[in-house]
């Protein structure tokens, strides 16, 4: 069993205060369990964690497949696109294990 799942889908990034564009990419995820995911979505102290939280945890690396060399994009710059986070929060949350 692996522990890491990729998907391939269009992913909307903001790149300046007024040019959004989407671009093909391949995002590589851990493996986890709609269980586990469930205890820390809603963590430790009872608060809920966001979109943001959940890439910077499950996301293993994103690669933009607009370039020939297929270059990797920065998690973190990723987590702190708010649209960024929630595509790739929701491409997670599809696919995590029953």
């Amino acid at each position: 069993m692996t522990d890491t799942i990729s998907q391939v889908f269009d992913l909307p990034r903001q790149l300046d205060d007024r040019v959004r564009v989407s671009r093909p990419v391949r995002a590589v995820f851990h493996v986890a369990s709609r269980e586990e995911v469930n205890r820390w979505l809603l963590g430790k102290s009872g608060e809920a964690m966001t979109d943001q939280d959940l890439v910077l945890k499950y996301v293993v690396e994103v690669r933009d497949l607009s370039h020939d060399d297929e270059p990797c994009l920065s998690v973190e710059d990723l987590a702190s696109d708010e649209r960024a986070a929630a595509m790739l929060a929701a491409i997670f949350l599809r696919n995590i294990e029953g």
